[in-house]
């Protein structure tokens, strides 16, 4: 009786440990993954508040007669366009009607592209602009062909409206290195776990023989 009682206690110990090891693990991924995803927004949402500031300070030269309305738009429009950060981030604006205005000089400028759809068949515009003209702004997730490429990846950006000039003032970035990265992680728990595992296997099997030498 002494003996079963000792293979319970080890078999039940075993597996309760092992389920609760799992269950933190996948609790600190989780964590990580909703930090590095909440960084990601503040960041690309801090970006488009600088440009809605510049916005702001044109447009108060154009209320005081320096400009006129179509000179400051050219002027924001222009000061924009070379904005940057990070290592490829960029800016993009378009009118709620979906005319572009900004986006990096390229031809697109000055088109409409308000019917425009990704791989899902989002109408990336529409909710770009819808999203934007939410009272803090707001965040669109869709799918875009990175530079050279044809396959689309997975891009979320933020856009906020600047009343105004009647534009939508966007950024964003690909997420797939966050996929890659969280993946990465969990290839490393999943590495340390199974050597965590196999030693406390070793320890409770050792235990056991142990007791039953005792018994």
């Amino acid at each position: 009786i002494l003996l079963l009682c000792v293979v319970i206690l080890v078999v039940f110990s075993g597996i309760f440990s092992s389920i609760n090891m799992r269950q933190m693990q996948n609790q600190a991924l989780a964590a990580l993954e909703e930090k590095t995803r909440a960084d990601y927004d503040q960041n690309i949402k801090d970006q488009v508040s600088v440009v809605i500031s510049l916005l702001e300070k044109i447009n108060a030269q154009y209320e005081e007669g320096i400009y006129t309305l179509d000179e400051a738009k050219k002027l924001a429009a222009d000061q924009v366009r070379e904005l940057g950060y990070g290592k490829d981030g960029y800016f993009w604006i378009d009118q709620t009607d979906g005319t572009n205005v900004v986006l990096l000089g390229k031809d697109t400028e000055g088109t409409n592209r308000l019917d425009m759809v990704d791989a899902n068949g989002t109408e990336l515009i529409k909710e770009i602009i819808k999203n934007g003209m939410l009272e803090d702004g707001g965040f669109t997730d869709y799918l875009f062909p990175k530079q050279g490429e044809t396959e689309a990846s997975p891009k979320r950006g933020y856009s906020k409206w600047f009343e105004p000039f009647d534009w939508v003032v966007g950024t964003g970035n690909y997420t797939d290195y966050i996929d890659k990265d969280i993946a990465a992680v969990r290839d490393q728990y999943n590495t340390f776990f199974d050597q965590k595992v196999t030693q406390f296997l070793i320890g409770l099997i050792v235990m056991f023989g142990i007791m039953v030498v005792i018994v």
